[in-house]
Formats: structure tokens, sequence, C-alpha cells
């Protein structure tokens, strides 16, 4: 039992700090481009590339970590994370802003599906380790997104000499981890006779859904808020708002009796994420958009535990399961920022965020019919 909290420690200590330089990433780039005189069309294809590379990579990853010890993958990526912030305080034109995106795309590919397959080959209480395991990696995020906005304040580059330094304390975690090697016979739980349940499509949909909207957050709020006036440390406050609301719903949710089972409780969370739109699109108040950040952040959560923890529900496939999952993310991230970008330079800063009330929408239609269709299967 010892062992087994260690290791789960272990675990939420790499969650925690992963997100931190995450975090201390996505605010800096975006400001970073911004000070480079970037529109809203580069700021939304700087997300678009970043997120690109990891969609496509994660499954690649996931199902790899299936095979092979995940110790390589994860620590290789932390590495390659490193060097990125790194990179960036020499080369920070355009043109390299995207290169670094790509890389840290790469990087993060590499550390989370992995990551989650080890968590899940050696947990005893999935629903948990999985709650502790989004508490973990959204402290983490919140942390990193409000530290980046004040000390890119200070100075641009000390938001990235924050992430090497994180990147390097969590590589020296990973090798303190336990070895778990791929298992050699594997049996699925929680699906059975090859049918797949239900609650993975719709987890993987809540999930885009989320990851899409939140892609244009991060790219194209910071736009929005510059224009009104609202400096660096009020915009990373806003993020580590959200990532506090995220870290709520998704530990809250692992501690609640069969919600996960419910596709109503998902759906209406999902309404409650349009209400936030509409405020940010409307208003120009920023105790208003604390609210709607907020918002923002309880529905992420609820989906991405929907996600994540309907993919590792049977150990057969957890890790191509997993993947796809963080590909998922990757492309909500991806499309996110192009769509949102494109909207932007057509029309206005503040069109983006209707386009996310209508993927809302049609999400949660897409949702519903899947699953009364699935659930009469």
């Amino acid at each position: 039992m010892k062992t087994a909290t260690k290791r789960s420690s272990l675990f939420n200590l790499i969650a925690f700090l992963g997100d931190i330089a995450v975090g201390l990433n996505i605010i800096s780039i975006p400001l970073l481009a911004i000070k480079q005189n970037a529109t809203p069309f580069v700021l939304g294809f700087i997300g678009f590339l970043a997120s690109l590379i990891y969609l496509i990579f994660s499954p690649i990853f996931g199902t790899l970590s299936e095979r092979k010890d995940p110790f390589y993958f994860t620590v290789a990526g932390t590495l390659l994370f490193a060097f990125a912030g790194i990179f960036i305080l020499s080369f920070h034109t355009i043109p390299l802003i995207f290169l670094t995106m790509g890389i840290f795309g790469l990087a993060t590919s590499m550390l989370w599906s992995p990551l989650e397959v080890w968590i899940a080959r050696t947990t005893e209480n999935l629903k948990l380790a999985v709650s502790y395991y989004n508490l973990s990696w959204c402290i983490g995020l919140s942390i990193g997104t409000l530290l980046s906005g004040y000390l890119f304040q200070l100075d641009w580059r000390f938001p990235f000499i924050a992430l090497f330094l994180t990147c390097l304390l969590t590589t020296v975690i990973l090798l303190l981890c336990p070895r778990v090697p791929p298992p050699s016979v594997v049996e699925g739980y929680g699906e059975e006779d090859g049918k797949t349940s239900p609650f993975v499509i719709v987890g993987w949909t809540a999930n885009f859904i989320a990851w899409f909207t939140i892609g244009v957050l991060r790219y194209l709020f910071p736009k929005l808020a510059v224009g009104l006036g609202i400096s660096p440390s009020t915009i990373g406050a806003l993020n580590f708002l959200m990532g506090i609301s995220i870290a709520s719903s998704s530990y809250g949710i692992g501690y609640l009796p069969k919600l996960h089972y419910r596709l109503s409780f998902l759906t209406s969370i999902q309404l409650l994420m349009m209400i936030g739109f509409l405020i940010v699109y409307l208003t120009s108040s920023v105790p208003l958009f604390y609210l709607s950040f907020f918002l923002f952040g309880f529905s992420i959560g609820v989906a991405y535990f929907y996600s994540l923890f309907h993919s590792l529900e049977s150990e057969e496939g957890q890790g191509k399961k997993s993947g796809i999952h963080e590909s998922i993310v990757g492309a909500g991230g991806l499309l996110g920022p192009l769509t949102g970008g494109a909207l932007a330079q057509k029309t206005d800063i503040r069109m983006p965020f209707i386009l996310c009330i209508a993927v809302l929408l049609l999400g949660i239609l897409v949702e519903i019919v899947y699953f009364r269709r699935a659930s009469k299967r």
C-alpha cells in the first residue's frame, strides 16, 4: 500500500509540474507574438501548429507506451520541452515562434499519453486516480498561467527560464518513479464482447468541444484583453481561475457516484459554458470575465474527466484510446485557434466567441443523438 501511495504521489507531482510548464508557455507565447505585432490570424496559427503536432503524435506515443516502458517517452518529452523553453530566449521572431510551438507540441505528446497509460496500469482505483491526476495537472496549469502573466510583465524572458527549470525538476522526479514493464497479457474490463461504451465517444466529443473553445480563449482572448487595456497579470489571473475551476470539477466528479455515467449532467454543464461565452461577447467587464472563465473551467473539467476515464476504463487498448483522447485535445486546440483567428481577421475579435457557442450547440446535439442510438444497439 505504501509503495502504491508513493507511486501515485510521484505521478501526481509530475502532472502538477508538467502543467506548470505548459501554463508558463500558453500565456507567454501569445503575448510574445503580440509583442512582435502578430495579427489575430497569426495568433490562431500559432495555436494551430502546436495542436497539429500534438494531434498527430499523441496516438503514436500512446500506442507505443503499451509495448514499451512509458518511462522513456515521458523523460524524452520533458527534456525536449525544456530545450524549447531555452530556444525561444534566443530565437523569437514570428517564424521561429512557429517552430518552437511545433517542438512544444511534439514534447507534450511524448509526455501525457504515456503518463496516463502508466498511471492506469498501476492504480487500484481508476476513478480516484483520474480525479487526483486531473486535480494535479489543473492546479499546475493554474499556477503556471498565473505566474506567466506576472513574470512576463516583469520581463518577457522570465516565464521561459522558469519553464526550463520546471522541466528539469520534472525529469529528476521521473527518474525516481517505479519502472513499470508492459503487461504480457491484457484482459479487458468495463467493456464486454468487443462493444465500446457509448460514453467513450460521448466523452471524446465533449473533450473536443472543450479544447476547441479553450484554444480560442488562449490565443484570441489576450488580443481582446490587450485592446481593452487589461494587463498581462490580469490575463494570467483569469486563466488561473479557469484552471482552478477545471481542477474543482474534474476532481470532484471522482467522488460523486455515477455522475460520469449520466449524459444529462454533461450536457447541462456544457450549457453553462455557453453563458460564459455570451458574457465575453457582450461585455467588457473584468469582474464578469472572471465569472465566465469560472464557467469555462467547470465545463472543461467535466468533459476532460468523461473523456479520460472512459478511455482508460477498459484495459484493452488503453494506450491507443488515451492517445486518441489526447489527440482530441490537440484537434480541438488546432481547429479552435485556426478558425477563430480567421473569423476574427475577417470580422472582429469578438466573433470567435459566437463560433464557440455554435460549436457547443452542435456538439450537444451530436452527443444526444449518438448516445440514444448507441444505447438502443
